[in-house]
């Protein structure tokens, strides 16, 4: 349906798109659909819910009736293209954002407006809406206690502990100001009570939390305690599990019997004089565990420890007893294997160990007999010298009895029911992810060419694989998303892309022939090197690329195929150099590099790299690194990642590279004029605030106590526009001319405490600096300012209503101002509002409400060149010629008579004259040329299907069609 539109519209309106708008490149790789990646399987009233991605939506809830196969999406919670759901990073695990709640899914959603909220849904559109309004959230998890929502929120390294009975009413804020390290290792439910564990600002250890819903029944219920390793560093706690109404864990430096065993297993029911060691398990003062699993079978609970290096396994078993726990499985292995989770079938211990061939085998433990039993080989592959938790395989249990089983570091996917004939690798499952059980059903994510990766469903067993539903049809583009960046390099424009040959490497656009060239294979065939960080300077493209031999590397083009080489490979062998943060400073590329166990501020000189400085360690032998760096005429200003954050300077030499001050936080760096501000922090304890410096350490200085998260600094007429949220106004624009007395609101555009700046970009434009922002009414539109109250004001109302329409990606030719925008029915397009007369034109790339997501403007002659998505050819690079204010070049038209038409081999045409004339295909890519048309063109290689012809000679233009047949 999607290309059936797209060629309706074609064959309606092509003249007027085409002198708009066309794609340049064509490039995809192998396969024809894009993925949607669906994750998060649910079963709500008769629907199977999940998360899914397409271009023109992002990430959003999907819903599929039970026996259906038509996926529907829930709500565009975010309208357009961004993402309303975000699992966190937390791939894989259902249960984190998403909990039911009397018959309803209660999940975390951002609509763009209000920021990360809780959201419901009874899977219908109508029954999904936004429970909360509360500003500053920053969460993702989800647990369910009792009738409770519990939730955790972390703000400048302080965290909150809410609760909710999923509603607006019954959400409230339980206890704040716990200063954190990092984030919380874990969150989860025993006897009515909310646990969770953090590791203490400023500390190498953790505690366990826990809360009753009140503040005073929100409190540590352990002291300052070790991990032993396996949850991926020595703060964290590790392998919780429930218990008769008591939650177990595993610590390190508790006080156990015997002594010598400084790991054991601790429980708590939630009080103090209930939190109680079990037993030492382990002597973890000599050797740390990698990996570490915990599962309960009946009344007991089963803890399971893996040492790498000596490959050991064994596993304890526990009753919430000290004599109760025992170990029942202690093995060592001269070969080296992948251990897993613990699964079981209600009277066996199920989980992968060494093998009696010295490989990784599928193992049942008895756990009546203790006697264990090798079901098969599962696979022989070897573990890395560092083990990390997500090296292990896992297994999911399909039914009692049955297993699925993903191998770690592989796409291999296996099944067994605990018979060695019927413990089978599944080829044509291969990749299998998020494998869930839902009404004797499995249903998961998997990839195929044809495709992408889509839902899929089977019966329990996996015999019956078929595709579901193809969530996300539109097609892969030059990443199978979108192009990181481009550089301009004369007329040409230069990026990664990958073809259907190659894997990502660097292309060309030639504006002269109209043609995307390969520079250079560097990673040869279909592996991709990953061109990254292009950046130009004097004519040359710099970029950061990698192959197997020389690692990631410095490379650079003139944009010819000879002219494409490495720079150098300056850690030599397959190691990478490290190399980050690419600045332009005084005509010389500055960026930091790795060398000799430190990294260095360096440059690039007469085409070779040349160290400045070392950054220096801290006293645990750790380097010190670059976060950030931005120049001015003068200075190289850095903010290195030391002990805290500390900003430095640079005028390109090493003497002239030095410290200027020690900070605990710093960002938004941005120069008004010779002067630097950013926003900062002297201990963690504090909210950021505004700073300045000129350079130097008395120079370097706080402006004002304002408020917190601040975001969005520019420069306007010599002073600095940023915004920041106060309790008063919420988030809102301020300026500030360096003073404290003069750095003041701006304007309260969104009366009240919520604010109205969310994500915003600027553009400035004839005396304004345009912005979007929300007034509370229309949604978030586009708005200006002079830099005075008065002079802030609304522009336009793109999507009329409460919604907005999101604009951003603001550029000008100097005569009117291009963005990307959403409107209800049109999707997230290109827009160009004429500033004179305040009249706003749609460049509808997509008909039809999809939208193309157009970003990455840049203007060159009066072209804009920018990144846009189609259902048919995916992201592609586009160029829209400005032409007159209108957008469109003045022509006088003309028709031109194609035959014969339709056609198997040859177009002539009945038009004398000398044209250069063109056919495009149906997505606007030119497929033939030709300077006369007074030749004949060759198109029976063409696929079947409706050309377009465009000739031009001056002021005239002739314009048609024909059918290949």
């Amino acid at each position: 349906m999607k290309k059936l539109a797209i060629v309706l519209i074609a064959l309606l309106g092509f003249q007027e798109v085409l002198t708009a708008q066309t794609q340049l490149t064509d490039l995809t790789p192998l396969g024809s659909d894009a993925s949607s990646t669906p994750r998060a399987f649910f079963q709500l009233n008769g629907k199977i819910v999940f998360s899914a991605y397409t271009a023109s939506e992002g990430r959003e809830l999907w819903s599929i009736n039970e026996g259906s196969s038509d996926a529907v999406l829930l709500k565009d919670i975010y309208p357009g293209s961004k993402s309303g759901i975000n699992t966190g990073g937390k791939d894989g695990i259902n249960s984190d954002p998403f909990v039911e709640l009397n018959g309803k899914l209660i999940f975390v959603a951002n609509d763009g407006e209000n920021g990360i909220q809780l959201w419901s849904t009874d899977g219908t559109a109508g029954g999904t809406s936004r429970i909360t309004n509360v500003t500053g959230l920053s969460t993702f998890r989800l647990r369910l206690v009792g009738n409770w929502i519990f939730f955790l929120s972390k703000e400048n390294d302080q965290l909150q502990v809410w609760k909710s009975d999923g509603t607006e009413q019954g959400t409230s804020l339980v206890k704040e100001g716990l200063p954190i390290w990092n984030t919380p290792s874990f969150e989860g439910e025993a006897n009515g009570i909310f646990f969770f564990t953090f590791q203490d600002y400023g500390t190498n250890d953790s505690r366990l939390w826990r809360s009753d819903g009140t503040e005073l029944g929100t409190f540590p219920v352990t002291e300052h305690l070790d991990g032993n390793g396996a949850g991926g560093g020595t703060s964290a706690f590790t392998q919780y599990v429930e218990l008769n109404n008591e939650l177990y864990l595993v610590v390190r430096g508790a006080d156990f019997t015997p002594a010598h065993f400084s790991v054991g297993i601790i429980k708590t029911d939630g009080s103090l004089e209930n939190t109680t060691s079990v037993k030492g398990v382990h002597q973890g003062n000599t050797q740390l565990i990698d990996y570490a699993d915990a599962l309960r079978v009946g009344n007991k609970i089963y803890f399971s420890f893996f040492e790498a290096d000596s490959r050991h396994l064994f596993i304890w078993e526990s009753d919430g007893t000290e004599v109760g726990t025992i170990n029942i499985y202690d093995e060592f292995s001269l070969e080296p294997f992948v251990p897993s989770n613990l699964a079981s079938d209600g009277s066996n211990l199920i989980f992968t160990g060494a093998s009696s061939n010295g490989k990784t085998g599928l193992l049942k433990l008895d756990l009546t007999t203790l006697l264990v039993q090798e079901i098969a080989e599962v696979t022989n592959n070897v573990p890395s010298s560092f083990f990390f938790p997500n090296d292990a395989n896992r297994l999911t249990n399909l039914s009692q009895g049955n297993l699925f089983i993903e191998i770690a570091n592989s796409e291999d996917r296996w099944f067994s029911d605990l018979t060695s004939p019927n413990t089978q690798m599944l080829p044509a499952l291969s990749g299998t992810r998020q494998m869930t059980v839902i009404s004797d059903r499995a249903y998961f994510s998997f990839f195929t060419q044809a495709s992408g990766r889509e839902l899929w469903t089977s019966n329990i067993d996996l015999t019956t694989p078929s595709l579901l539903s193809n969530v996300n049809t539109s097609g892969i583009g030059l990443l199978g998303g979108s192009i990181f960046n481009y550089q301009l390099l004369g007329e040409n424009l230069i990026f990664p892309g990958v073809d259907g040959e190659h894997g990502q490497e660097l292309w060309k656009y030639d504006r002269s022939t109209k043609q995307e060239l390969l520079l250079k294979d560097i990673n040869l065939g279909i592996s991709s090197s990953t061109p990254r960080s292009l950046i130009s300077l004097n004519s040359i493209v710099y970029f950061v690329a990698y192959t197997p031999d020389l690692g990631r590397e410095f490379w650079k083009t003139d944009g010819t195929v000879e002219g494409t080489t490495l720079v150098s490979d300056f850690t030599p062998g397959p190691n990478s150099s490290r190399i980050s943060h690419q600045t332009i400073y005084q005509g010389n590329l500055y960026f930091e590099i790795y060398s000799n166990d430190q990294y260095h501020l360096s440059m690039i000189q007469d085409g070779t790299i040349q160290l400045i400085k070392e950054l220096g360690k801290n006293q645990f032998n750790s380097p010190f690194s670059v976060k950030k760096m931005i120049s001015n005429e003068t200075s190289l200003f850095a903010v290195v990642d030391g002990e805290g954050d500390d900003l430095w300077i640079s005028d390109g030499t090493s003497v002239g590279t030095k410290k200027i001050k020690d900070l605990n936080k710093v960002d938004n760096l941005t120069m008004v004029g010779q002067q630097l501000y950013f926003a900062a922090t002297e201990d963690y304890v504090q909210d950021p605030q505004l700073w300045t410096s000129d350079g130097t350490t008395g120079g370097t200085r706080l402006v004002k106590d304002v408020g917190k998260n601040f975001s969005s600094f520019t420069s306007f007429n010599d002073n600095l526009i940023f915004s920041v949220e106060i309790v008063e106004t919420g988030k809102e624009l301020w300026m500030s001319d360096g003073t404290t007395s003069g750095t003041t609101l701006l304007k309260d555009i969104n009366p009240g405490t919520h604010g109205s700046i969310g994500f915003t970009q600027y553009l400035h434009l004839d005396g304004f600096l345009y912005f979007s922002a929300n007034d509370g009414v229309k949604g978030t539109e586009l708005w200006k300012t002079n830099g005075t109250s008065s002079g802030t004001e609304l522009v336009i109302d793109i999507n009329s209503g409460g919604i907005g329409s999101f604009p951003e990606n603001f550029i000008t030719n100097n005569k009117a101002i291009f963005m990307s925008a959403y409107r209800e029915g049109v999707g997230n397009e290109l827009w160009r509002l004429n500033v004179e007369t305040n009249s706003l034109e749609v460049v509808d790339i997509i008909p039809g409400k999809e939208g193309s997501s157009p970003d990455h403007f840049t203007v060159v002659e009066n072209v804009l060149f920018f990144q846009g998505g189609t259902g048919v050819s995916g992201r592609q690079l586009w160029n829209y010629n400005l032409g007159t204010p209108t957008g469109t070049q003045e022509f006088v038209r003309q028709p031109i008579d194609a035959y014969p038409n339709p056609t198997t081999s040859f177009i002539g045409f009945t038009e004398p004259g000398q044209y250069t004339l063109f056919v495009y295909s149906i997505n606007g890519q030119i497929v033939r040329s030709t300077k006369s048309s007074q030749e004949n063109i060759y198109v029976g290689d063409l696929p079947v299907g409706v050309y377009f012809l465009v000739g031009e000679n001056g002021n005239t233009r002739l314009t048609g069609k024909f059918v290949k047949r």
